[in-house]
């Protein structure tokens, strides 16, 4: 008789128990994560400061080729002017 007077509560405790252990294992997991996103966002840091550093090294190069397209395309603009006439 007391047996199942006292099965719906025993069944409640386990239920609040698992619950407790599955909110326990939520909680470790959100601390991995945020762990690993912290690490994930160095990597991006990193990566982004070396992007950074390409494209400044690039800069001057890219500023050097475009002075020689130009004056190309002026001496060709020149020269079309001259065999024109």
């Amino acid at each position: 008789m007391f047996k199942k007077f006292f099965a719906p509560f025993r069944n409640l405790i386990q239920s609040f128990q698992t619950f407790a252990q599955a909110l326990a294992k939520l909680r470790r997991s959100a601390a991995n994560l945020s762990a690993t996103a912290d690490k994930v966002q160095s990597t991006i840091d990193d990566i982004q400061r070396s992007v950074d550093r390409f494209q400044f090294k690039m800069d001057s190069r890219t500023e050097a080729l475009q002075k020689n397209i130009d004056q190309l395309n002026h001496d060709l603009d020149e020269l079309n002017h001259r065999i024109s006439k």
